[in-house]
């Protein structure tokens, strides 16, 4: 190709990427990143374990006998909505999206805990409430120290919120005699 050629090219190649991203920028804020698939990813389990958080605090309203109970299930509610909103809104910013709708075993998990009632629900709600905590925190710590992207931001900058639930269903599970398993697991 004779420079004049490529030159030309290499022109209309760049005005034909530069064009759209200024009206892109112009319409509609910054231009942003699509999110990789390991953050996508995260962003798929992270709104499943909130949602899911939500649901069963709900359930813990009506099915639990003691209060600490109760109250755990309420402060599960309000900070994992607040969570769900916050990831919503950081999926939205990168191109990303929530699912909408839990995924089989969570939604078979919330089934299994609203058959319950009383001291059967409490010992295994927080039986759950500590063994998803646990697995919430590896995943989050995971997230968080696998990049710099803002999904990895916002897991590590969580992480502290989950590993402070996670310490209040191990007492509160302590309490009605729940299965709190190994605590030098957190």
């Amino acid at each position: 190709m004779k420079p004049t050629r490529f030159f030309a090219f290499a022109l209309g190649a760049a005005v034909a990427v530069a064009v759209p991203a200024v009206y892109a920028e112009h319409h509609y804020g910054a231009v942003r990143m699509d999110v990789g698939q390991q953050d996508q990813d995260f962003i798929n389990k992270a709104w499943n374990i909130n949602e899911t958080e939500i649901r069963l605090g709900n359930i813990a309203k009506e099915n639990a006998n003691n209060d600490d109970v109760k109250s755990f299930g309420k402060d599960m509610m309000k900070d994992h909505k607040d969570l769900n909103e916050d990831l919503e809104k950081l999926a939205k910013d990168n191109n990303a999206t929530c699912p909408g709708e839990l995924e089989k075993q969570n939604q078979d998990a919330i089934d299994k805990l609203s058959a319950l009632h009383g001291d059967d629900f409490d010992k295994q709600y927080m039986t759950e409430m500590v063994k998803g905590h646990r697995g919430a925190l590896e995943a989050f710590k995971a997230q968080g120290s696998g990049g710099d992207t803002p999904v990895d931001k916002w897991a590590s900058d969580t992480a502290p919120k989950i590993q402070h639930h996670l310490d209040m269903a191990i007492k509160t599970g302590k309490e009605v005699g729940a299965d709190v398993g190994d605590e030098g697991g957190h």
